[in-house]
């Protein structure tokens, strides 16, 4: 027969228990590497946030190698650009490490429209986004560079409604209040 703990010692069982818990988590939160170390080995919490942040990255590398099978990396640098432009307060320069590629990609898929599989609304979409980003991100030798490559695109637009570099003259036709 098993005998049952009295209720008086599972309280201070569960007591210690917590007092042991909030001196390890204290210690463990002063670091990084401490808390990483503590989730990789004693707690699977994050388990599907660390996978689904591990298959980001490998799409991620595997389309900057194969840029021409989906529009995975357009969207998801577009999003990201998005996102900078919604954060309060924003920065003057951002994204500096991957707004060439999302240059680049959005170029490729606008000149491969009607292969691309890209819904034009999708390729109009990220126009918008560039142009908003380009119209309000400070000078940078980097920024300025894929600047100069999406306004050069302009003649290459035939079926936007606007071309990249009219938007960024003009300041037309959305203001950040309606694209966002």
């Amino acid at each position: 027969m098993q005998e049952k703990i009295p209720s008086r010692y599972k309280n201070k069982i569960r007591n210690l228990r917590d007092t042991v818990l909030h001196i390890v988590f204290r210690l463990l939160s002063k670091s990084g590497f401490a808390s990483s170390l503590y989730y990789t080995f004693f707690s699977g919490a994050f388990r599907r946030e660390h996978h689904g942040v591990m298959y980001g990255r490998l799409k991620y590398m595997e389309e900057l190698n194969h840029s021409q099978q989906t529009s995975y990396l357009l969207r998801r640098n577009i999003h990201m650009l998005e996102k900078g432009l919604l954060m309060r307060p924003r920065r003057d320069i951002f994204a500096l490490d991957y707004i060439e590629t999302t240059v680049a990609c959005y170029e490729h898929f606008l000149l491969q429209e009607s292969e691309s599989g890209l819904d034009p609304k999708e390729i109009q979409w990220a126009q918008d986004v560039l142009t908003e980003y380009f119209s309000i991100s400070a000078n940078h030798p980097i920024i300025d560079k894929a600047k100069a490559r999406f306004t050069n695109l302009s003649p290459k637009c035939p079926f936007l409604n606007v071309s990249p570099i009219n938007v960024i003259q003009t300041g037309g036709p959305r203001s950040a209040t309606t694209i966002f």
